[in-house]
C-alpha cells in the first residue's frame, strides 16, 4: 500500500545531446539531457543539460524537491547547467533543508587516470612550476587589461558619459582591431628574430608611458583623440605583448606539462586581466569623483609589475624545448 502511494515515474525533462543550441524547426522546442526519476514528491534528477531549471518548473517541481543528482557522464550537454541549479536553486531552497547529493564517476579532488598510452603520469602544475605561472600570468595580464579597458570599458565610457557617436567610435574599434591583427604579426615576427622578452617590453613599458596620457585623451570627449588613444593602445601596447605571447608561455614549461602549463597561465591572464578590468576601472572613476587619474595611475602600476615579472624570466627563443626542466 505505501509503495502504491509512492507512485514512482520518469519525466523526460530534455532530450537534445550535444552541446548545442537547436535552430530551425527545433529552436526553443529543445531541452538539453535530463531525467527526473520521480518517487512520491521526491525527485532524482539525472543529468543536468541546458534549461533544466526551467523544465523542472515546468513539470510542477523545484529545487526544493530534489533529493540527489546523478551524473551518467561529465560531457558538456550533460553537466552544462549543474551550476545554474546550485545558483539559482539556493533562492527556493527552505530553511534547513538537508544537503543535496551529487553523485557521478570519478574521484572527487583527484585527477583522472593517464591514458594507457600517456608515458608519464598527469603532473600538477602550480606545485613544480609556481615561479613560471605567477610571472607568466601577470605579464599576460598587462595585454588583457587593454582589452578589457579599451575595447569594452572605454567604449561604453566615451558613449554613454562623453556622448561621442556610438557608429563613429564603432567604426573606429574596427579599425583598432584590423590594426591590432598588423601589430600582431609584426611583434610575432620581431620576436622570433630578437626574442619574446624585448618585443613584448616594448608593449609593457610603452603601456606604463601611455597609461595617463590615453586616459587624459578619453577625459578631454574628443572623437580624434579617441581613435589616437584606442590605436596605441590596441594596435601597439597589445600587439607588442600579445604577439608573442604564445610562444613565451610555451616556453615557461618543460616539456611534459608545456601545454597544461601554457594554457593555465593564458586562462588567468585572460580572466582576471580582462575579466575584471571594467568593473574595476568603473570603481576607481568613482573613487576619483568621475576623473581618469585614479585609473590610469593604477592600470600604469599594472605594467609595472609586469614588467618586473618579465625582468625575473629568462629569453625562451633558443631554450631547448625538449629540456626536462627550464630555468626561470
Amino acid at each position: 500500500m505505501a509503495s502504491a502511494n509512492l507512485n514512482p515515474r520518469v519525466v523526460t525533462l530534455g532530450t537534445a545531446g550535444g552541446p548545442r543550441w537547436w535552430t530551425g524547426e527545433n529552436a526553443g522546442k529543445r531541452a538539453g539531457i535530463s531525467t527526473a526519476v520521480i518517487v512520491g514528491d521526491s525527485v532524482y534528477l539525472v543529468d543536468a543539460g541546458t534549461g533544466v531549471g526551467n523544465q523542472l518548473m515546468k513539470a510542477g517541481f523545484t529545487p526544493a524537491n530534489l533529493r540527489g543528482i546523478f551524473l551518467t557522464h561529465l560531457h558538456s550537454d550533460h553537466t552544462i547547467d549543474l551550476a545554474s541549479l546550485a545558483i539559482f536553486g539556493m533562492f527556493t531552497l527552505p530553511a534547513g533543508k538537508a544537503p543535496i547529493s551529487i553523485i557521478g564517476p570519478g574521484d572527487r579532488g583527484a585527477l583522472p587516470p593517464a591514458s594507457p598510452r600517456a608515458t608519464t603520469a598527469p603532473q600538477p602544475v602550480f606545485a613544480q612550476n609556481p615561479k613560471s605561472v605567477i610571472r607568466g600570468t601577470l605579464v599576460g595580464m598587462s595585454s588583457y587589461t587593454v582589452q578589457g579597458l579599451m575595447t569594452v570599458w572605454a567604449i561604453s565610457y566615451v558613449v554613454e558619459e562623453v556622448g561621442m557617436d556610438r557608429t563613429a567610435v564603432l567604426n573606429i574599434k574596427a579599425i583598432g582591431a584590423a590594426l591590432t591583427v598588423v601589430g600582431i604579426w609584426v611583434s610575432s615576427r620581431y620576436s622570433d628574430k630578437l626574442g619574446r622578452r624585448p618585443v613584448m617590453m616594448v608593449g609593457i613599458l610603452a603601456g606604463a608611458i601611455a597609461a595617463l596620457p590615453i586616459m587624459w585623451m578619453l577625459e578631454l570627449g574628443q572623437l580624434w583623440l579617441f581613435a589616437i588613444a584606442l590605436f596605441v593602445a590596441n594596435g601597439i601596447i597589445q600587439a607588442f605583448i600579445f604577439g608573442p605571447f604564445g610562444a613565451f608561455t610555451a616556453e615557461l614549461f618543460p616539456t611534459r606539462i608545456r601545454y597544461t602549463g601554457a594554457s593555465l597561465v593564458y586562462q588567468l591572464s585572460s580572466t582576471v586581466g580582462a575579466g575584471f578590468t571594467p568593473m574595476i576601472v568603473a570603481g576607481l572613476v568613482l573613487l576619483g569623483g568621475g576623473s581618469l587619474w585614479i585609473a590610469g595611475g593604477v592600470w600604469a602600476a599594472a605594467f609595472i609589475v609586469a614588467a618586473l615579472a618579465m625582468h625575473g624570466i629568462k629569453e625562451g627563443r633558443d631554450a631547448d624545448l625538449e629540456a626536462e626542466e627550464m630555468s626561470h
